[in-house]
């Protein structure tokens, strides 16, 4: 069998009369490079095309038969399979694709095979410059592999390759493209990651344009963009082969002590253009296709043009900003010619001077920040994944403490915070064996929400993430909800932990995060909640199954010692956060309703900004001398509750909060609303009083009043004897055990 230089791909589907132009002008390209001594095949594929584009094609191999095309009708409704089976009736030493409504300068497949076999090696060569049309019209000036620029590197955010390339035909023996189905799209840039985690190298071929197609409607791009699909999982991507890179960037220090020294992946500012981001565009499409344009275009053959060629197309002088990116006066004749093909192509002395020129974007600080990572994790395996919004003084995040420290015990934890505050409680995770954390405002900075969350979705897919928690981070639901059918497909186990409903000051519940619970639904594997209330609540208002929701109990502090003196001294405790969550201008309402009771209330807790500014806390306070403010505080393990007769808490809403928790730990009476898990742990008149108007102050007091008339606070032993019940619900030892059981569901 004689040898085949190159073999011509040509996809198509639905184009219609764009691909009679197409086929022409690749015929055009196909006479070119025979002229000059190569011989080629071509194959079509018509992938449940419809009826105009069948018949195009077929007319097309008729009138112009000494293009001795193959055509194959097949249904596989993709383009990469499509591309796969034309691979599979390649003979050519290199293969190029086409589709079935672009356009290239007709000297471009044999300017292409010339060089690749000037290189001597097997690489993937595409036009050095593209011009997008009819939709947008604007030029590029492609970056290859000799471009003083982290190619490989800048591939996790921009795709520098185009899928229309022409390719050593054993590269692909090692490659295939991958379908885009199950959330994934760009099997291009997928192709290229791949090729370059191979070691292959990627060429502009000089003298030479690619004319993309942008449709104001219908681009395959544009859905791929607005479904959300990612790019599959790639060796380039793995933390290994990514950190082996070259990068222009110097990274920060390594790992230390298990985590980010310094938290360090903050980059410095860079202005680029974004990709697919036009800074200009032309103008508005003027052009209309004629109805009969089939019949005008059929009006000669191809072959006749090819020996008319006239000296010039655009009589024009080369504009010197064209000649500055290496445009010559044969590209522009060969520009020209393409607009007797497609007149959208609008070449024109005009155009020459206007088009506006663009660059790809020559930096990225999502690939730095990710590049740091790889860098400094690359020889882990962590196994889970756990996204929260900060590590602050709070129930949620005592809650997220706990289960890292749980995880850690499992396997390797990567924590990574997701808004940009400050975050006190990552100390707690210094000295823990098997946990990293990352802490997103200093990280982070420099990327935006969406940056952020396509990081970590690509990271999940190119690390063997197993398990992603996500604790109350509004980014975890966005990703989870947008990207359910990417964690199925890598068999990353979701568990979404959340605690209760926030509430309105009238008491009316509702979402912090507008049904961010709900849209996430089909990607998680478990709803995990602290409390059967709120687990009823889920499953009432939302109509969750209630075997995909767990009341996971957490643990209770152990350092919390019990009261030794039930001694009686007229104080009561108020320990929480200083903010209207925790109603607290109503616990000063009770404070100076006990004053006409000769009875102190004390308050600890950190101050939120509202109540901060201004001194607006101490001025509320400060008219009430049985009120006493102490500041913030470390849990009740430094608290000395021998001072205090019981343990008030006022509160909007709650699941199941742990400072209650503590109370009973310390033996102390509690006085509380009846919200939320509170119920659970007491038993009235016991351990505690429950109050059922949770905003009226009066209801406090009274209650307060009554358990001091009849003692209650006193029986330090029966209140022992039923906390011990609650408690141990709430021991590490059953919380290890509990989520054990979850993990190990399938």
């Amino acid at each position: 069998m004689k040898r085949v230089d190159v073999t011509i791909n040509i996809t198509t589907h639905g184009e219609g009369v764009l691909a009679y132009k197409t086929l022409r002008s690749i015929y055009a390209g196909i006479i070119y490079a025979r002229e000059r001594g190569l011989n080629i095949e071509c194959n079509i594929a018509l992938d449940n095309a419809d009826k105009a584009t069948t018949s195009i094609v077929q007319n097309f191999t008729t009138e112009y038969p000494d293009t001795q095309a193959r055509v194959y009708s097949i249904a596989v409704d993709d383009i990469s399979l499509s591309r796969n089976y034309l691979i599979g009736q390649s003979h050519g030493a290199y293969i190029a694709f086409f589709d079935g409504d672009d356009f290239f300068t007709e000297n471009y497949i044999y300017e292409a095979f010339k060089l690749a076999e000037t290189k001597g090696q097997p690489a993937v060569y595409s036009p050095r410059y593209l011009i997008v049309f009819e939709g947008d019209h604007y030029l590029v000036e492609k970056i290859d592999s000799t471009s003083a620029v982290d190619v490989s590197k800048n591939m996790f955010e921009t795709n520098y390759s185009i899928s229309q390339s022409f390719i050593s035909k054993e590269i692909y023996d090692q490659i295939q493209y991958q379908p885009n189905s199950n959330g994934y799209g760009m099997e291009d840039w997928h192709f290229s990651c791949q090729a370059m985690a191979l070691g292959y190298k990627f060429f502009n071929v000089p003298n030479t344009i690619f004319f993309y197609r942008r449709k104001n409607v219908g681009s395959l791009l544009t859905a791929h963009v607005q479904s959300a699909a990612l790019i599959r999982s790639t060796k380039l991507f793995e933390p290994v082969c990514y950190a082996a890179l070259p990068s222009t960037i110097q990274a920060n220090s390594p790992k230390a002590a298990g985590r980010l020294q310094n938290a360090g992946i903050k980059q410095r500012t860079v202005h680029y253009i974004q990709q697919y981001e036009l800074v200009h565009h032309y103008a508005k499409v003027q052009y209309t296709l004629h109805r009969n344009i089939i019949g005008s275009l059929k009006r000669r053959y191809l072959a006749s043009k090819i020996s008319e060629r006239p000296e010039v197309i655009i009589d024009a002088k080369l504009p010197t900003r064209l000649g500055n990116i290496g445009f010559t006066k044969e590209l522009v004749f060969f520009w020209g010619r393409l607009n007797q093909y497609e007149p959208m192509i609008r070449a024109s002395a005009d155009m020459l001077q206007r088009i506006p020129i663009v660059g790809y974007p020559e930096t990225s600080i999502l690939s730095d920040a990710y590049h740091e990572l790889c860098r400094t994790y690359q020889h882990d395996r962590f196994t889970d994944l756990v996204l929260v919004p900060h590590l602050v003084r709070g129930g949620a995040d005592l809650a997220a403490i706990y289960l890292i420290k749980e995880l850690s015990k499992k396997g390797n934890v990567l924590v990574i915070t997701t808004l940009d505050v400050a975050s006190p409680w990552l100390s707690q995770l210094v000295e823990l064996e098997n946990v990293a954390y990352v802490e997103a405002r200093e990280a982070f900075a420099d990327l935006d929400a969406s940056k952020r969350e396509l990081l970590i979705v690509r990271l999940i897919q190119n690390w063997g993430i197993q398990r992603l928690s996500i604790v109350n981070s509004e980014l975890g639901y966005k990703l989870a909800t947008k990207y359910v059918k990417v964690l199925s497909d890598v068999k990353c186990k979701t568990y979404l932990h959340t605690y209760a409903f926030d509430m309105t000051n009238d008491g009316y519940i509702y979402n912090a995060i507008p049904n961010g619970l709900v849209d996430a639904y089909p990607a998680v594997d478990q709803y995990i909640t602290d409390s059967l209330a709120y687990k009823e609540q889920l499953q009432t208002i939302h109509g969750f199954t209630a075997s995909k929701i767990s009341a996971l109990y957490l643990p209770v502090d152990r350092r919390v010692l019990p009261k030794r003196s039930y001694t009686q001294t007229n104080k009561v405790l108020w320990a929480s956060r200083v903010s209207s969550a925790k109603l607290v201008e109503v616990a000063v309402e009770v404070g100076k309703q006990l004053a006409t009771h000769n009875i102190e209330l004390h308050i600890y807790g950190d101050l939120d900004s509202e109540y901060a500014a201004n001194h607006k806390f101490e001025a509320m306070i400060k008219p009430y001398n049985n009120i006493v403010y102490h500041g913030g505080y470390e849990g009740f393990a430094s608290l000395n509750t021998n001072d205090y007769d019981m343990f008030l808490l006022t509160t909007k809403n709650e699941g199941m909060p742990s400072v209650v928790l503590e109370a009973l730990m310390a033996n102390i009476f509690v006085v509380a609303p009846a919200v939320g898990g509170i119920p659970e742990c007491i038993n009235e008149a016991v351990n505690g009083a429950l109050v059922a108007n949770k905003f009226d102050a009066s209801s406090y007091t009274t209650t307060i009043v009554a358990v001091y008339q009849k003692k209650l606070f006193l029986n330090g032993k029966m209140m022992a004897s039923v906390n011990k019940k609650v408690l141990d619900q709430h021991s590490v030892a059953n919380y290890a055990k509990q989520l054990k059981l979850l993990l190990a569901q399938p």
